[in-house]
């Protein structure tokens, strides 16, 4: 590969890393679990767990529970990361994903912006789903027996607060880059109108 294929495919990979990119995804992640929530009574699961007491607990999950907050944590992941690309574009600049960008562990990546804060419902929610991300919201165990964790399942009140938690992190990477955004390294995004937060589309708006 010469070196203008290189520098050619940098600013492809810094292209498709821009905020707007990160932000896009994740609303269309939530949606897609919109949709298998709007299917919720269509089919559920028992479990019965044997308890050490000789009784059995049964449990009615619904069967969208394990990957709503697959797709929901997904979402969110895309949304903190846009954040952090908005606050550092030199986190794009080396054409690998490194660093905070590489890691599913949502909590953590949260510490990289430390202007947002928290409820403790969000806090419990962002921990249920990076235990969901590489566990439990995709294979049936962990890779060891050591790595076995109790599934959460969703409920209305865990949507509520995920639902929530993604409107004000969309809001906060909106409201950053809809007048535009420049990684500083060639590509740059134009302005962007968004009804779900609150943008007026206006046709003859210029796009710089």
């Amino acid at each position: 590969m010469t070196d203008i294929d290189r520098q050619n495919e940098l600013q492809v990979f810094i292209r498709d890393g821009l905020p707007g990119e990160w932000l896009g995804l994740a609303d269309e992640l939530q949606e897609a679990a919109e949709l298998l929530w709007a299917g919720v009574e269509e089919g559920l699961r028992v479990e019965a767990i044997p308890r050490l007491n000789g009784q059995v607990e049964v449990k009615k999950i619904a069967t969208v529970s394990r990957p709503y907050i697959l797709l929901a944590g997904f979402a969110l992941e895309n949304l903190i990361k846009g954040l952090l690309v908005a606050a550092d574009p030199s986190l794009l600049r080396t054409g690998r994903v490194t660093g905070q960008l590489k890691s599913h562990r949502l909590l953590e990546l949260i510490r990289g912006l430390p202007e947002l804060a928290l409820s403790a419902d969000e806090v419990a929610f962002c921990k249920l789903a990076q235990e969901a991300i590489p566990y439990w919201g995709r294979y049936p165990i962990p890779v060891a027996s050591q790595g076995l964790l109790p599934e959460s399942a969703l409920t209305p009140e865990r949507r509520a607060t995920y639902l929530n938690l993604h409107q004000r992190l969309g809001q906060r990477l909106y409201d950053r880059i809809k007048d535009g955004w420049d990684s500083g390294a060639g590509p740059r995004s134009v302005k962007m109108r968004a009804r779900r937060y609150g943008g007026e589309i206006k046709l003859d708006e210029p796009i710089w």
